[in-house]
């Protein structure tokens, strides 16, 4: 899921759902650019899978290269995990992937100056 963000400007709180895969997929996108303080949280919604997930930063959308915010982690079912990004991104994603099953998930996002 895709957000797009207008410079200087405040990320409305929302959140994105979905189920994981056998592969690594890009469950949220936020470009971020002019946004100071990004909060992140990954919640396995699951009741009994674990699931994976990490975080890249870009310095520029399109990029190949980026910053590994949160390198592969897991959530045990039923657990959630806060992410305070202050550095200066263009885009930020969180990608998710199985880890013991097709975990369900949801991840909240605010962000502002």
């Amino acid at each position: 899921s895709e957000v797009d963000i207008a410079s200087n400007s405040e990320i409305t709180p929302a959140t994105v759902t979905g189920t994981c895969t056998a592969a690594y997929v890009t469950a949220l996108s936020i470009a971020c650019a002019g946004v100071r303080n990004k909060t992140i949280v990954v919640v396995n919604t699951d009741a009994a899978s674990t699931m994976k997930y990490r975080i890249r930063g870009f310095a520029k959308s399109g990029s190949s290269y980026y910053n590994e915010i949160q390198a592969e982690a897991t959530l045990a079912a039923s657990t959630s995990q806060p992410h305070v990004i202050e550095n200066s991104y263009d885009v930020i994603t969180v990608e998710v992937i199985d880890g013991t099953g097709h975990a369900t998930y949801a991840i909240d996002y605010c962000g502002g100056q």
